[in-house]
């Protein structure tokens, strides 16, 4: 078979020769059920979409969300990190700050918001972007020492940079399918 001419094997080996050598084929047909799942291979390289889809426009509108606590005593600066959408923020952040209500060596100080496109991988950016600070267990509460470079205003700008990059590579992935007719 070695020796045997291209035209004498099979169509369906040709064809799919063709076929690598071309356009891949998406049979994904994009919709508000299966963007999510797309968004989620792009950008988290799994198949597990963010959120189940549903009719209001605010529910896709996603933010990740941080209250921001000092204590005092300990010199330290804490974080308290969360998911939200823009329908309810203001919801959420007031059940994260009944669980610190009772806490007497925790002062609340402010809140900070990001818009992203996609809030998980953010959150798992600013993971790793805080990877030196101490975390609790859930992974969503992370722990800085009182300096310049853990107030507010430092983090907020550390966490819109990396916001910013993550925005940047799904617009060059959007790009390169458009260069490539994919």
């Amino acid at each position: 078979m070695a020796n045997t001419p291209q035209s004498t094997l099979p169509a369906v080996h040709i064809e799919t020769a063709k076929r690598r050598r071309g356009k891949p084929r998406i049979n994904d047909k994009i919709s508000p059920d299966t963007f999510p799942t797309i968004f989620s291979r792009i950008m988290l390289n799994t198949n597990t979409p963010q959120e189940p889809p549903t009719d209001d426009i605010w529910d896709y509108t996603q933010i990740l969300c941080f209250l921001y606590l000092e204590n005092y005593a300990a010199r330290k600066r804490v974080y308290h990190m969360f998911v939200s959408t823009d329908k309810d923020c203001e919801k959420d952040y007031e059940e994260v700050r009944k669980v610190y209500k009772d806490r007497k060596d925790l002062k609340i100080v402010n809140q900070l918001t990001e818009n992203t496109l996609c809030a998980r991988t953010l959150y798992e950016r600013v993971k790793k972007l805080f990877s030196d600070a101490k975390w609790n267990k859930q992974g969503n509460v992370f722990e800085l020492d009182m300096t310049a470079e853990t107030g507010i205003w430092a983090v907020s700008r550390r966490i819109n940079k990396i916001r910013s990059e993550e925005h940047e590579k799904l617009f060059n992935y959007i790009r390169f399918l458009s260069f490539s007719n994919t």
